[in-house]
């Protein structure tokens, strides 16, 4: 059942200048691994001292009950008057949107590794990057109770080191540039001390469960929606990278032309025979691949940036944590992991799935509610 409006289950609240701000009649928080930036929108009854106090470009904190998920700043704010009276609106994002839309600093680049380099294009709105989600993921769940956190995944330095960065480059890019060549992914904490840059927690013991069950199963639904989509609609059965390399002494002529390599999805030649019944190819053409090898990376990272869609689960669960011991739910977080079961399928859907991306909102119509977005246990994120 869908909890009334009228009776929240959480405190939602944003913290300005030291003040505490509750009272928001809808709100939406976006987080996630795959995209840069968190978001959110809130809207309340206008409030003159409340209006003055979220003035834009100022320093924001948002929690859910007392756990913070998100730190940034406020973008803009909208007052809106009509027959029901004035409302005022409230969005920004989290620090990640200064990384997005700032140049990054003239500095010396040369011959840095990744780790430096993060450091210093992300200071000073990250004066510390890292290379694991623990700390994070253990703050941002909350006071509820939190499955064992198992290893997180090995992170080694990029061996490729930047050289130049063309002056105005977004602070962003420079860092997004090694961080995805390498086969990692960057988000920032969600109390906004930490860069991270890593992968997936796969070791991580199941957090969650999003069931719906059929009538007068043994299990209880604990979703109000379910979606499972699959789909080839972007994927290929077959990607193959060819391009060329500058020459030097030891190699010139045909050899620097003749870089290129592929990846099947399946045994068949064209890569049919798993999800493919038919071929469907897809060739890049790669200006600077130096070895065989540089090509089948770059035909493995793009195969692998599309089976990312290979099979999406989205949850839409009630208010913003679950309770799986004791009685303090513990909140939805990306970087978890939930038991998906649909006991609707042909053959019952139960999965092991990963949270990449969360959701949190509350309308005047409808309670809290917050959205998971999950692809299955083992799959290969990117950017």
């Amino acid at each position: 059942m869908t909890n009334s409006p009228s009776q929240p289950l959480h405190d939602v609240s944003i913290v300005i200048g030291g003040k505490r701000i509750s009272g928001w009649t809808s709100y939406e928080i976006g987080s996630s691994m795959i995209e840069p930036v968190d978001h959110f929108t809130v809207e309340r009854p206008f409030d003159a001292e409340i209006w003055r106090a979220c003035v834009p470009d100022s320093a924001v904190k948002i929690k859910i009950d007392d756990t913070v998920i998100l730190v940034g700043f406020v973008d803009d704010r909208t007052k809106s008057s009509g027959r029901d009276g004035s409302m005022m609106t409230i969005n920004g994002r989290d620090k990640v949107g200064r990384l997005i839309q700032e140049s990054a600093p003239y500095i010396a680049y040369d011959g840095l590794d990744l780790l430096t380099l993060a450091k210093r294009v992300a200071d000073p709105w990250f004066t510390d990057v890292v290379l694991s989600d623990a700390r994070n993921r253990y703050v941002r769940l909350g006071k509820g109770h939190k499955a064992v956190g198992g290893s997180e995944p090995l992170i080694l330095k990029a061996r490729k080191k930047i050289h130049q960065v063309t002056p105005g480059t977004f602070r962003w890019k420079v860092i997004e540039e090694l961080v995805s060549e390498a086969g990692y992914l960057m988000w920032s904490s969600a109390d906004g001390r930490e860069l991270i840059i890593g992968k997936p927690n796969y070791s991580q013991d199941v957090q969650f469960l999003c069931v719906q069950a059929l009538p007068g199963s043994t299990r209880s639904t604990t979703v109000e929606t379910l979606t499972i989509r699959e789909s080839v609609a972007d994927r290929y059965s077959l990607i193959a990278a060819v391009g060329a390399a500058a020459g030097d002494s030891a190699s010139y002529g045909k050899d620097t032309v003749s870089r290129r390599n592929y990846v099947r999805n399946g045994p068949g030649i064209d890569g049919t025979g798993v999800d493919f019944q038919y071929p469907k190819r897809l060739i890049l053409t790669e200006h600077n691949l130096q070895s065989e090898e540089e090509a089948i990376a770059a035909a493995r990272l793009e195969m692998d940036r599309r089976d990312m869609h290979k099979l999406v689960v989205t949850a839409r669960m009630r208010s913003h944590g679950q309770i799986s011991a004791g009685t303090t739910p513990t909140i939805f977080a990306p970087n978890t992991l939930a038991r998906v079961v649909d006991e609707e399928t042909d053959l019952e859907f139960n999965e092991i799935c990963l949270i990449h991306s969360c959701r949190y909102s509350s309308g005047r119509q409808a309670g809290e509610t917050t959205e998971l977005t999950l692809v299955p246990k083992g799959t290969t994120l990117v950017p």
